[in-house]
């Protein structure tokens, strides 16, 4: 039985432990010099641990000019906040990418409102690994961004060489 048939049927061992909320992530490192393991994980295979942090944060810049007048005793805010500590170890830009092949690579086809994508914003760094498999989007995106017309300029430089 594949974990997906059992969670569709509920049918699990009775010895299944349910995690519902992440206690850790398992992170491959794959030039890592680590010579050994954690019981039963493979060698370069990392647990990273959430991490807590609990801050304060002055609110009074927040509230409308007319509050802010006023006698507000109570205006920080104490936030708790828990993540995995993930730091980006390499981006570049996707001018940068282009003549690159690349191992694995996670592309953001989300662009900023109101910009106007050139057509190699998309096509460029999804065209950077071999494999469909080592690319991966960061998050869901419009079909619009894979349908970018070509600048004027750009047109009128195309007529111009042909």
């Amino acid at each position: 039985v594949t974990i997906f048939a059992a969670a569709a049927t509920g049918d699990f061992p009775p010895d299944t432990m349910f995690v519902r909320k992440p206690v850790y992530a398992l992170v491959e490192i794959e030039k890592s010099n680590i010579l050994f393991n954690l019981d039963t994980l493979p060698l370069k295979l990392v647990p990273i641990a959430l991490v807590q942090e609990t801050f304060e944060v002055e609110c009074k810049q927040l509230l409308p000019v007319q509050e802010r007048t006023k006698r507000v005793t109570k205006t920080k805010m104490k936030v708790t906040r828990k993540q995995f500590p993930f730091v980006p170890a390499y981006s570049i830009t996707t001018y940068n990418s282009q003549g690159q092949t690349l191992p694995k690579i996670i592309v953001d086809l989300v662009f900023p409102p109101g910009s106007r994508p050139q057509v190699a914003a998309a096509y460029v760094p999804i065209s950077r690994v071999k494999k469909l498999e080592n690319l991966i989007f960061l998050q869901p995106f419009s079909v619009s961004a894979l349908q970018t017309r070509p600048s004027p300029d750009l047109l009128k430089e195309l007529a111009r060489l042909n």
